[in-house]
């Protein structure tokens, strides 16, 4: 069957969710379908359209609410079988940005959800809603480099070392920095008995934790540049999720599947095996806790369910 997917790839794009998602997607996919792939990173309507009106199964994948309302009422009158996965939390914007988010639910083929509060939401409005989570397991992990190792091992000393990631500054409708990012580098510095990783590729968090707090802000061990997350997973003893708004996070679900520890804020559903935490104090009090990881369940019906929703719609 030919199928269009809609999205972006890094680089250019920041690496984040959306883009990790689509890499992995498009490789687990390139031996069983006909693909066509619609980078948004080159967005321009005219060839946007064209895409559109050359497929009937389409598969968008953006974090623009009207971008997907849009392509909702085109693929709606065009009668062709779009399907859209939600990368975030429904009802996570303002009264406008959510209503345009309901009405592409209402009008898409089948949305896809990625966490239980969400789907149960879109439900409402469209029964032919899925629940699917968005991670896959990488076919490739690359070895880390030797002298980011070291320099690692060199920071780490004797201490616990956590990790945490934030693909770039940003900020939710009630003024919080959306990863926390802040408040994790004030615990650190103030518990100094810890040491923390934080990815950041944009350099965004770095130069905004700075210019608020200049003494703390090199207290963590930042990386900036495009790093692979699951080889500095695996040298961390857990990984935090301090996030006020959130989807199905990939770093979460990495995390669980790795079998490391991790620690999410409580803001949103998230996956069996997460060490639940309420606010920053309470992260402190659970990191000084020892905690019994559950065994988490296979990710691999997620490609497979997604499969055989594509192969229904052709």
């Amino acid at each position: 069957m030919k199928l269009l997917i809609i999205g972006k790839l890094s680089p250019p794009a920041v690496l984040g969710g959306v883009t990790i998602y689509c890499e992995r997607l498009l490789e687990a996919l390139k031996n069983d379908f006909e693909i066509s792939f619609y980078d948004l990173n080159n967005f321009n309507f005219a060839g946007y359209i064209k895409s559109l009106l050359n497929h009937k199964v389409i598969h968008l994948n953006c974090s623009s609410v009207f971008l997907r309302f849009i392509t909702s009422i085109i693929c709606f009158f065009l009668k062709s079988k779009l399907i859209i996965t939600y990368h975030g939390n429904i009802e996570r914007f303002n009264l406008i940005k959510n209503l345009f988010d309901y009405l592409s639910i209402y009008f898409t083929k089948v949305p896809i959800l990625i966490n239980k509060t969400s789907y149960e939401k879109s439900l409402k409005f469209n029964s032919n809603s899925k629940l699917i989570s968005t991670f896959f397991e990488p076919k490739h992990i690359p070895k880390l480099d030797a002298q980011i190792k070291s320099k690692i091992k060199k920071y780490k000393k004797n201490k616990k070392l956590f990790l945490t990631y934030a693909s770039d500054l940003h900020f939710d409708k009630k003024g919080n920095e959306i990863y926390g990012i802040v408040e994790l580098v004030k615990l650190f510095y103030m518990i100094n008995k810890h040491k923390i990783i934080i990815i950041d590729p944009t350099k965004n968090l770095y130069k905004y934790v700075r210019k608020k707090y200049p003494k703390m802000s090199d207290y963590p061990l930042w990386f900036f540049e495009r790093v692979n997350f699951i080889s500095f997973l695996k040298l961390s003893d857990g990984f935090i999720r301090n996030s006020y708004t959130d989807g199905d996070s990939i770093s979460v679900r990495e995390s669980l599947h790795y079998n490391i520890p991790c620690y999410a804020k409580n803001s949103v559903d998230r996956p069996k095996g997460v060490i639940l935490y309420e606010d920053i104090n309470d992260l402190k009090n659970k990191l000084s806790n020892k905690n019994n990881l559950e065994k988490v369940e296979s990710s691999n019906h997620n490609i497979r369910d997604l499969k055989r929703l594509y192969i229904s719609l052709d």
